[in-house]
């Protein structure tokens, strides 16, 4: 069993992350892309549908093996609560997320406390949803 820690497991994570991240984003938008979703049978699946391309999204096996699947598997937990929440938006949330953890990313990298950025991260979140509550 593989394990990774400090700098190696966040860039693992941040890439696993980055790969269901191009995926998705690519279907944003009224002028999104479609993607292809290749099934165990039948024909290939075309949509232009984030929350489809997410649900679906498999890595190889040699990058599960890797470490990826951690990033892929927080980014897909963000849509599947998106979706199930709100029912659309799945798209951005993952194009959100993945901001998000980028940034948090380079201020680690930078020296900053994790739980810090946390706490951080928490009180900013609560008080953009007062804020759009306030103004809905």
């Amino acid at each position: 069993m593989q394990r990774f820690y400090n700098e190696q497991a966040r860039h693992k994570l941040l890439t696993g992350a980055k790969l269901i991240h191009d995926a998705v984003t690519t279907t944003l938008g009224s002028k999104g892309l479609n993607a292809m979703i290749k099934r165990q049978y039948g024909p290939l699946h075309v949509t232009h549908d984030g929350y489809t391309v997410a649900k679906n999204f498999k890595l190889a096996d040699e990058e599960v093996a890797l470490g990826y699947q951690a990033g892929v598997d927080l980014m897909l937990s963000a849509a599947i609560a998106v979706n199930e929440k709100a029912g659309n938006g799945t798209t951005s949330v993952v194009a959100l997320a993945y901001s998000i953890l980028e940034g948090i990313d380079k201020y680690v990298v930078a020296g900053h406390n994790p739980m810090d950025i946390r706490k951080g991260l928490e009180t900013a979140s609560k008080q953009v949803v007062e804020r759009l509550v306030e103004i809905s």
